[in-house]
């Protein structure tokens, strides 16, 4: 008896010991899927042969010949069928099938009684997953529908059973990111932060509880999965994470001459000028005008004598003149701006060149507003003819100009009607509204409405931008 209880023991052991090694083979297997898939798509026969050689048993099938290696086996052709691949020369035929690839994933995922909804819990891939993010992952993006356009569809498939495609697929992908899958990670991210219309896949992560966050959605998750994503990871990443840090910070502080930050403005802002300054370091000139700007941006709203950020406006210069160096017109027209109040002439080559890179429109507006404000300088009908261009490509505050222009007559005739045309196209411009209430009111430029002229007054709870005057 002794011997037999040793035995079973054994044999499930090298069960277990070889679904192991085939698992850990899935990521190299989903490399090698996606390398044959391209080479197909270019017509590299040579490429193709090699690949062949790496998975001898892919044109037999042989992968699914042994039960054992169920999990294995469904995964694997349940990515076969999912990306598509076919190719009568090489033997291989696995056209692309979402029935097909649902119902493999299905079997990996629950059993093979999964449609019945008889799950086997000896098997339940579940059991496994800490140990394999990368399937964990790849089964998560299939049943949220990112690979399929049609999410419709796989709620079809769903319908009989207690497969909740959300619920589930968000299981599968936190649980991937929780063991430091990056990809994983910076999708789960994306998704509590509504990133690429996410929101289709809440209820995974409770769709009313995650609308209690608000725009940025759950805050702590995302920084805590971005962080993970953007750790040795991409540029792209890292920027994205960034960017994602600078606009909590803006968001919840939007003009500097009117608010303060809180110790919390001063964590996202700290957080995202340390992750600028990594991508800086790759040579990203979106990451040094990232990184200079957090900076300044921190130093605007100190709250003590001893900021969080230690930063000079000459560091800034410094990082804006190497991404300037490297053709950011955003940043050339950053320096302008460092310039503006203290060295005109200098703002106004900044300015130039941000025009001349690629007609940038911040450019154009803030050259515009030297031409228009500066008794030294003043040029309206170039200030006007800036403004226009910047309007065009439908910058707020170049709306606003140009209405004003029209508004009170510099350099075009009077015309109330355009005036207002302009000033609707910036109607989160502070004074832009309040004009627009005055004229609503009194019938200028448009006929009098008296509902309309109340609702462009002052609403507290609105958020408005005000013109600068310097």
């Amino acid at each position: 008896m002794k011997k037999i209880c040793f035995l079973l023991l054994l044999l499930s052991t090298t069960v277990v010991a070889q679904i192991d090694d085939r698992f850990n083979e899935f990521d190299k297997f989903t490399q090698f899927c996606d390398e044959l898939k391209t080479a197909e798509v270019d017509g590299d026969v040579a490429k193709i042969d090699s690949l062949l050689e790496l998975y001898p048993d892919f044109r037999d099938k042989s992968i699914k010949s042994n039960a054992k290696y169920r999990y294995c086996y469904n995964a694997y052709l349940a990515y076969l069928y999912q990306i598509g691949l076919s190719s009568d020369a090489f033997g291989y035929n696995y056209e692309r099938d979402i029935k097909k690839t649902a119902d493999h994933y299905m079997k990996a995922f629950f059993g093979n009684n999964w449609k019945k909804g008889l799950y086997d819990d000896l098997y339940d891939l579940r059991r496994y997953a800490d140990d394999y993010p990368h399937l964990s992952y790849t089964i998560g993006c299939f049943l949220i529908g990112l690979h399929w356009g049609e999410k419709r569809e796989l709620e079809k498939l769903f319908k009989s059973n207690s497969v909740d495609t959300d619920a589930d697929g968000g299981w599968c992908i936190y649980n991937a990111a929780r063991k430091g899958h990056k990809d994983a990670a910076l999708l789960f991210a994306r998704i509590v932060t509504y990133v690429d219309g996410s929101k289709c896949y809440m209820s995974m992560y409770n769709r009313e509880y995650l609308k209690n966050f608000g725009e940025y959605g759950n805050i702590e998750l995302a920084i805590e999965n971005y962080t993970v994503a953007a750790t040795e990871g991409p540029v792209e990443v890292q920027l994205e994470f960034a960017s994602y840090l600078y606009n909590l910070a803006n968001f919840f502080c939007p003009d500097p001459a009117y608010y303060k930050f809180s110790a919390d403005n001063y964590k996202y802002i700290e957080l995202a000028a340390y992750w600028y300054k990594k991508a800086a370091e790759q040579g990203s000139p979106v990451g040094m005008r990232g990184y200079a700007l957090s900076c300044q941006f921190g130093e605007w709203h100190s709250l003590s004598s001893t900021p969080v950020l230690k930063f000079t406006t000459e560091e800034a210069v410094s990082w804006l003149e190497k991404a300037a160096a490297l053709g950011d017109s955003d940043s050339m027209n950053d320096l302008g701006r460092i310039y503006f109040s203290s060295d005109v002439s200098q703002a106004i080559y900044w300015f130039d060149k941000a025009i001349g890179t690629d007609n940038n429109m911040f450019a154009n507006y803030n050259l515009g507003r030297i031409y228009d404000l500066n008794e030294k300088y003043r040029n309206l009908p170039k200030a006007f003819e800036l403004y226009n261009v910047a309007a065009e490509r439908g910058y707020n505050f170049a709306n606003y100009r140009v209405g004003y222009f029209y508004d009170k007559g510099l350099v075009v005739d009077v015309d109330h009607k355009k005036a207002a045309e302009y000033y609707e196209k910036a109607d989160d411009v502070f004074e832009a509204r309040i004009r627009l209430s005055e004229m609503y009111e009194q019938g200028i430029g448009v006929y009098m409405d008296k509902e309309k002229a109340e609702n462009y007054k002052f609403n507290q709870f609105t958020r408005y931008y005000f013109f600068p005057k310097d």
